[in-house]
């Protein structure tokens, strides 16, 4: 199993991912590199899978910028994902996002 963070971070709050999404507004080009670095990396990795399991959770509807990014990550998988691979989650918020594991309701 690979598992890829759709924001290339780890941290044990969300304020340092939802920073990371307003490079544009920040001027932060390093952040805006690495989150398409990070698209390229996810599309690599979902062309060679056999199961998807999408988990990212209520980030992505924190800001317009959380949610346009997943939005766009989700529309990455769909282009890149091979035929017959299956997508999964486990279960969703209450906005309709993909539940991340250590967040169920």
């Amino acid at each position: 199993m690979t598992v890829v963070n759709g924001i290339p971070l780890r941290s044990a709050t969300p304020a340092p991912a939802l920073q990371m999404l307003e490079w544009y507004r920040t001027g932060e080009r390093y952040d805006r590199d690495r989150l398409q670095d990070n698209v390229s990396h996810i599309r690599s990795l979902i062309s060679k899978a056999g199961t998807v399991l999408l988990a990212w959770g209520a980030l992505a509807g924190r800001t317009e910028s959380s949610i346009n990014w997943f939005d766009r990550i989700q529309e990455e998988i769909a282009e890149t994902l091979p035929d017959n691979v299956l997508v999964y989650c486990l279960g969703k918020t209450k906005h309709g996002h993909p539940e991340h594991p250590l967040c169920p309701r």
